[in-house]
């Protein structure tokens, strides 16, 4: 069916409005700086292996560079060496004009413009050798070097990739010069004063990076002059591995160079590559534009791009569109394939309507958006859907004679290290089905792609055995293989510590892809395993732990033949129930709706009412008539009579001929009679030819009476059938409810509920998918053997995988398609979408699934979206807005350059993919935020995560209240469970105090501080909670507290590492907790009197507060100055009633677990703050 995604050529936008938009996006992309803070100066082993340079400190040769201090137990085996160090805010300058109070904040706590960022990365190898064939550069500098030459116009893709050819050349005639004895010298191509040189093997020399720096400056035609020789302008990276005894130099050296690479090239080693460093989308939106601009096919993408007119919008809250969910919600339009959950655990009214509306919608391409808030049951919805589309892939794969007829033909692939292997492609109907899950936030994607194969994933009754296992399986021992497999430890036990093997796998349903390591593994995983491993790994089980060769050799494996008989059977199965269903919904819907005996016989006695009155209007005309014949007959013998009187009194001839007027008076008087005799002759004619229809009226008439009293009599027998048949599948369905109206489905029981719920339907449509999934894996068994047509495509999968990238591209379709048809879903983040599959086209995937989309700028998908056919994307605008890392007054100068207005909302400071989505999803709602209305895609209402008060208070700020608790009834469950961390019930801890750095209360970061001293003490463990602030210089300020060891009591304080990585994980901005949950939260506001803008700015939307509040599924507390905060929007609405005030003293309390003698002072300001503060005065780099 054509959804509303499918725009008519009047309602579509132009090809050029759409590459307007794009070239926008390209554009702000080239002004994306690299973090370089965060990537490089914040690892993990930044102590050890980063080590800055300022020109005044480099050495002329190499003295010093590449030596460093490599920890015991890793080898060093290679450096990425980061040049043109400048600090991001640089990019502030290229407009000029001040922001406003409310834009600064934004720009300060959504922008991340802050630290330092760098023009080019350069590989070496472990003595400081270059690698010059993988190179990459920020486009950031080059924009910057653009503008001031050219302006905002002077930005062009073409130009970017001109000036990288001409970067190249000069790259090459630098590994030239080295190569034969001699750097080219900085300044110019005419070989004076360069500095001597070694072979290309040597360790590059202070003088060779001075070199290599001022090239890119030159390529960029961006100076750091200005910055002064003091200054950092370059950073070395140290690379290392773990040490691997029998692992030679050059293989740990290979390992290196990409075991940490995300996203960047994999072409040809032999080849000088320069990749782009800072933006992981341009290269993809410039592939969007062209393919838009040749009008080839970008369904998901040009949909993405085209906003539904209002007048088309179906608002789901309206009359209308219950209506239409209800029509929706029918039983002939539920999917077949089920997750395999508890048949009980029905999906919610909207959670079902989502399923059905975008399957149906999206048969022929398109995007449906769904806003999904905070525990609103996204992953099963997603789950379902995976579900539904296996199932489909199943029937297509049925319908084949033979496994081998699943090819179309076969082709030698060639690879870019010259080995070769045979690639069969698929037939036409088993692709499009292959689904891929993406975001911005790479916890997401890799916590539903692992999760799902694990067997807490299933149901625990119905589809777990007394033990746990799992009763539905697919490839699970090679699932097993890659998720227990962990390097130099062996296999891991994955029964967990209470046997119930929650994380043991069930099946290799979805897999994490993405960043180059997590394809490794995968790869790994598939075609390895430890039985050819000497000594064997610990852990390792031959029948646990099997890699797709070793698996194929099992025996007693069903037969495909056997396996597609056996889903056609449940196939069968699911459409005779739901068939009956369907049968139970026309009797109770249309059939019987409002009837009682009396309306349903109505028109029957109202039939036989008229049929007999017919008859006593037949047999009435026909007296009448019979008694006009009887009249005619006794006037017509008068009339005779009387001629025959006359007749017989006739003269004789001379009477006649002596009186003549005699006779003529007799004549007369004759011809008078005869003349009413032929009067009543006719009348009598006509009266006999009514008579006769009026017979045939009356036999037709009391034909009809009969036929009248057999339907009564048979609509009566109906209604006694339909009234039984209807018992009967009532019986047979019996939690199946149905409302009055359409009005009903507002109410908490059939949003919670649902329509048309069926307990054993549910287990049949599980029963179907864990047939479908059989049916898999038995074509999997039979074409992996010998000749069976698909061995090849799993080296060459593997291989991909790997790095190791077809010649040509065109080959690449066909071996991910293989790929899908072993693992049926893969996650991956956006940043990763272009080089992992690189080489597809539009329309190439089947299903994009994007999450959390609400937090990603809109430009992020642009990838994803021109490589899919169909796209679902989830996420909750009322989340986390999206970070984006250019100034405001730039992108507002960039969509004037393009012709784009505010209004048009496609900035990535005033956008996000979910607002993009909603806007072309002509099924939503039309809701108030921040005193607009704004269009929503498909709602989710029914939430299942936190207790009160953080659902009442989140429903009401963020939700109009729409949201709906899953459990009503059980006040209880709106508590905290026992067993949970208890600190009482949540609260808003009244702390005020004078803030520096900003935002900074001294007072608040002491208290926090303490409570998580005390709770160490208290638990011996680094508690389970976050804590949450709106803003960074307050989340740096806790960080600095909480680690200085030195503020811990002597006799309790954690390991050192072990605090930095607690502290990491859970103390942050609302910004980077979005798709996390915890037991517990903090929320640190911060502000005095004289930053009240920054506490307004935090208020002027319900997204902070709403995000901060939705972390916490059992306790909430709120550490700020309620005089200055509690009035604000949205935080007014956090009242005493919902959310209790206490002291600090009263939370520590709390905290300690018991009443304390005397109150706890807060400490004068930590040293961290005061740090802090200065670093912001002075803005000093964090370089």
């Amino acid at each position: 069916m054509t959804g509303t995604k499918m725009l008519s050529p009047k309602d579509r936008p132009t090809a050029l409005d759409m590459v307007r938009v794009l070239r926008f996006w390209h554009k702000v992309e080239f002004f994306i700086p690299f973090d370089l803070q965060k990537q490089v100066l914040e690892a993990r082993d930044a102590d050890w292996a980063v080590r800055s340079w300022s020109l005044q400190d480099l050495p002329h040769g190499t003295d010093g560079l590449w030596s460093f201090r490599v920890p015991r137990g890793r080898k060093l085996v290679g450096f990425d060496v980061y040049l043109g160090i400048f600090d991001t805010s640089v990019l502030t300058g290229v407009v000029r004009g001040a922001l406003s109070e409310q834009e600064e904040l934004d720009q300060d706590e959504r922008g991340d413009l802050e630290g330092p960022t760098c023009m080019a990365k350069v590989k070496a190898g472990p003595s400081g050798e270059p690698l010059l064939e993988e190179v990459s550069v920020s486009t950031a500098p080059w924009a910057l070097g653009r503008v001031r030459m050219e302006g905002l116009t002077g930005l062009d893709f073409d130009a970017f990739q001109g000036s990288t050819e001409t970067l190249k050349l000069d790259l090459q005639q630098f590994r030239s010069a080295r190569a034969a004895g001699g750097a080219p010298p900085p300044g110019g191509e005419d070989g004076t004063d360069g500095p001597a040189g070694g072979p290309t093997a040597a360790p590059l020399s202070g003088e060779e990076l001075k070199t290599l720096l001022a090239l890119f400056q030159r390529w960029a035609g961006f100076s750091l002059d200005a910055l002064g020789a003091d200054r950092p302008i370059l950073v070395i990276r140290a690379k290392s591995v773990e040490n691997r005894k029998k692992e030679g130099a050059a293989a740990a050296s290979r390992e290196a160079v990409r075991a940490d690479e995300d996203d960047e090239s994999e072409g040809d080693e032999a080849d000088l590559e320069i990749d782009i460093l800072n933006s992981f989308f341009a290269r993809d939106i410039a592939r969007a534009i062209r393919s838009l601009e040749r009008q080839e096919t970008c369904a998901a993408l040009e949909a993405y791009l085209s906003p539904i007119p209002e007048e088309r919008r179906l608002d789901l809250y309206s009359a209308k569109g219950r209506a239409h969910i209800r029509k929706t919600l029918t039983p002939s339009r539920l999917p077949a394939g089920h997750w395999p959950d508890e048949p009980a655990h029905a999906m919610s009214l909207m959670q079902q309507f989502a399923v059905n509306s975008l399957l149906d919608r999206l048969d022929e391409g398109g995007v449906f958006s769904v806003n999904g808030p905070p525990g609103t049951g996204k992953t099963t919805l997603l789950r379902d859907v995976f579900a539904d589309v296996i199932t489909r892939r199943a029937r297509a794969l049925a319908d084949l004679p033979s496994p081998q007829m699943a090819f179309s033909g076969s082709r030698r692939v060639e690879f870019r290290d010259r080995t070769s292997c045979s690639v069969s492609a698929l037939c036409e109907e088993l692709t499009g089905f292959e689904m891929v899950v993406a975001s911005s936030n790479n916890a997401a994607v890799e916590n539903l792609s692992r999760d799902l194969p694990k067997s807490k994933a299933l149901g625990r009754t119905a589809w777990r055995d007394e033990n746990g296992g799992a009763k539905v399986r697919y490839l699970q021992t090679i699932a097993h293989n890659m998720a227990a497999y962990a390097g130099k430890r062996g296999y891991l036990d994955l029964s967990g510590k209470d046997g119930r093997g929650d994380d043991i796998p069930w099946g290799l349903i979805a897999g994490a892809l993405g960043k180059k390591a997590n394809r490794s593994r995968f790869s790994n995983g598939l075609g390895q395993d430890g039985s050819r491993k000497e000594p064997r790994p610990n852990g390792f089980d031959p029948e646990l732990h099997q890699s797709v060769w070793t698996w194929r050799k099992s025996a007693d494996r069903t037969t495909f033949a056997a396996a597609r008989d056996a889903f056609h059977a449940a196939d069968r199965a699911v459409s005779q129930r739901v068939e009956a269903l369907e049968r139970y919904a026309e009797l109770v819907e249309v059939r019987l709706r409002g009837q009682t005996l009396e309306s349903f016989i109505a028109s029957a006695e109202s039939a036989l009412g008229q049929a007999r009155e017919a008859v006593a209007g037949a047999e009435t005309e026909l007296g009448r008539l019979s008694k006009d014949i009887g009249l005619c007959d006794r006037q017509l013998e008068v009339l005779r009579e009387n001629e025959r009187v006359i007749e017989a009194d006739r003269p004789r001839w001379w009477e006649r001929w002596l009186r003549p007027e005699r006779e003529r008076r007799r004549k007369a008087e004759l011809d008078g009679i005869r003349q009413q005799m032929k009067g009543q002759l006719d009348r009598l004619y006509h009266a006999q030819e009514r008579q006769d229809r009026a017979e045939a009226r009356l036999a037709s008439a009391r034909t009809e009476l009969a036929d009248a009293e057999a339907a009564l009599a048979h609509r009566r027998g109906e209604w006694h059938a339909l009234q039984a048949e209807r018992r009967d599948l009532a019986e047979a369905f019996p939690r199946v409810r149905f409302p009055s109206t359409d009005d009903d489905l507002e109410q908490d029981r059939w949003q919670i509920d649902g329509l048309w719920r069926d307990d054993t339907l549910n287990l049949l449509r599980s029963r179907l998918f864990a047939a479908a999934l059989g049916l898999h894996e038995a074509w999997l068994a039979e074409v992996l053997q010998p000749n069976g047509g698909f061995g090849g495509n799993v080296v060459a999968v593997s291989k991909l995988l790997s790095g190791t990238r077809p010649s040509d591209r065109d080959d690449a379709l066909a071996i991910w398609q293989s790929l899908f048809m072993v693992v049926p879903v893969v996650s991956s983040t956006f940043a990763s979408i272009g080089a992992q599959f690189q080489e597809l086209g539009p329309d190439s995937i089947g299903w994009l699934f994007i999450d959390e989309a609400g937090q990603a700028v809109p430009q992020a998908a642009v990838g994803a979206l021109w490589r899919s056919k169909r796209a679902v994307v989830v996420g909750d605008p009322m989340q986390i807005e999206p970070v984006f890392t250019v100034p405001i007054r730039l992108i507002d100068a960039l969509a004037r350059d393009a012709g784009l207005t505010r209004a048009a909302r496609m900035a990535p400071h005033q956008a996000s993919v979910q607002t993009l989505a909603d806007a072309a999803n002509s099924l939503g709602a039309l809701v108030p935020v921040g005193g607009e209305m704004q269009w929503i895609g498909s709602p989710l209402r029914v939430h299942r995560r936190c207790v009160d008060p953080m659902f009442t208070v989140a429903n009401a700020i963020a939700y109009q209240n729409k949201m709906i608790f899953f459990d009503p009834d059980t006040p209880e469950s709106r508590l905290p469970p026992a067993g949970t961390l208890d600190l009482g019930p949540s609260a808003w801890v009244c702390l005020g105090g004078v803030a520096l750095a900003k935002q900074v209360v001294p007072d608040q970061v002491e208290l926090v501080s303490r409570a998580v001293q005390t709770l160490y003490r208290r638990t011996t463990a680094l508690p389970d909670l976050y804590i949450i602030s709106p803003f960074r210089r307050i989340k740096q300020a806790l960080f600095d507290a909480i680690t200085d060891l030195e503020r811990w009591p002597s006799d309790g304080r954690p390991n050192a590492g072990d605090l930095k990585d607690w502290c990491k994980a859970r103390i942050g901005t609302v910004h980077t907790f979005q798709g996390k949950e915890e037991s517990v939260v903090l929320m640190v506001l911060g502000c005095d009197r004289n930053s009240v803008g920054a506490a307004r700015w935090a208020a002027s939307k319900p997204n902070l507060l709403n995000v901060a509040l939705t972390r916490a599924k059992h306790r909430f507390f709120m550490i700020g100055d309620e005089a200055l905060w509690a009035g604000l929007p949205h935080f007014s609405d956090a009242e005493s009633g919902r959310l209790p005030r206490i002291t600090p003293e009263t939370f520590l309390e709390r905290v300690q677990g018991e009443p304390m003698p005397t109150p706890i002072p807060v400490k004068a300001l930590p040293q961290a703050v005061s740090d802090l503060s200065r670093r912001q005065t002075s803005g000093q780099a964090l370089v």
